[in-house]
């Protein structure tokens, strides 16, 4: 990507932290990231429109990772031990040393203490985590923004033109994610998480190879016939979804 475009698209993502788009009163939210940016050596989460877009870029990833534990810890997800874990996944990766573990623990700590330091009246009126499965939807726009997902049906075969926005991406698995339950229930909010992306992707295909990854995912996702069945009526749902969202897109159309 154009390093123009890059710039443009960071300034954009940071300037809607600013205005409280991203869901969290940004004075609040800066002063709870304080480790965050002194663990990147950065001295503030606010840099200028004129500061390198190496900068900006990662001072934006700072403020997503700020907004993963606002909600982390607003949803009272670090009570459960499962949520934890993709939270540390999906900033250190599956297999941290140990230096990494004890980085990820201490930082854990210190933005605990200054997550009781934050005014309640801040905390609850933060839109995204007055949400009991807010946490649920920042995971799906990180992880599924990424498209690093070895087993995922379909992400390499992606053509040219693809959507790529974790927000566009958030927007379409919504009708997955709804249910408050998942955040008691990792192993299924990984599996919706799962078809999600799955969906994404079959969307952005069409001919032989829809029809290729609409069975294999069928397959994939489905342990008896009924599941089976249940399985294509929602790719069918999630496919239309996705050419109602996106009615501009450039890819190809697939009617099933």
């Amino acid at each position: 990507m154009d390093e123009s475009v890059d710039r443009r698209e960071a300034l954009d993502a940071i300037q809607a932290f600013r205005n409280g788009d991203a869901g969290v009163p940004f004075p609040a939210l800066k002063r709870f990231a304080a480790p965050i940016f002194d663990l990147y050596g950065r001295e503030t989460l606010d840099p200028p429109e004129s500061a390198p877009t190496h900068e900006l870029v990662d001072c934006l990833s700072m403020m997503e990772t700020a907004r993963l534990f606002w909600v982390y810890f607003g949803s009272g997800s670090d009570r459960d031990s499962a949520l934890t874990g993709r939270v540390k996944e999906l900033l250190v990766g599956e297999t941290p040393s140990l230096e990494q573990e004890a980085v990820f623990a201490a930082l854990v700590e210190q933005l605990r203490s200054n997550w009781g330091s934050i005014p309640r009246s801040l905390r609850n009126g933060s839109a995204t985590s007055s949400n009991p499965s807010a946490l649920l939807q920042v995971l799906c726009e990180l992880e599924c923004g990424e498209h690093e997902s070895d087993d995922s049906v379909g992400v390499d075969e992606a053509p040219d033109g693809a959507i790529d926005s974790p927000e566009a991406l958030a927007a379409f698995a919504s009708p997955l994610l709804e249910d408050p339950s998942l955040g008691d229930d990792p192993d299924r909010l990984s599996e919706m998480m799962q078809r999600a992306r799955d969906y994404w992707h079959l969307a952005q295909l069409d001919g032989a190879d829809f029809e290729l990854h609409q069975r294999a995912i069928a397959d994939r996702h489905s342990t008896s016939g009924d599941e089976r069945e249940i399985i294509l009526a929602e790719a069918s749902f999630m496919v239309a979804r996705f050419h109602m969202l996106f009615p501009h897109w450039t890819g190809p159309r697939t009617d099933i």
